[in-house]
């Protein structure tokens, strides 16, 4: 096993745009795969960019087990909790 240093970098660097990069990186299998292990939780991506009444969401998921429904919004940046406190009511 080789283990590396964490290394810090500026996430913008990496991914120019959030809905056309990072969300689309962290919708391949690989990635949702690693974040579903990460939180135990088995994820089956539904939409990417998917739309919800009035709002747009980043991804719309499920849990596998039970269909339950996942929406993942992803932030590169700091964020105002007034886009989620919305989209729950």
């Amino acid at each position: 096993m080789q283990l590396s240093k964490l290394e810090k970098v500026d996430l913008r660097e990496i991914w120019k745009h959030e809905a056309l990069d990072f969300t689309i990186w962290l919708a391949q299998a690989e990635n949702i795969g690693s974040l579903s292990d990460t939180i135990e939780v088995n994820i089956s991506i539904i939409q990417t960019k998917a739309s919800i009444g009035k709002f747009n969401i980043d991804i719309l998921a499920e849990e596998e087990n039970t269909s339950r429904k996942i929406i993942i919004e992803n932030q590169l940046e700091f964020t105002d909790h007034d886009y989620l406190d919305k989209l729950i009511t």
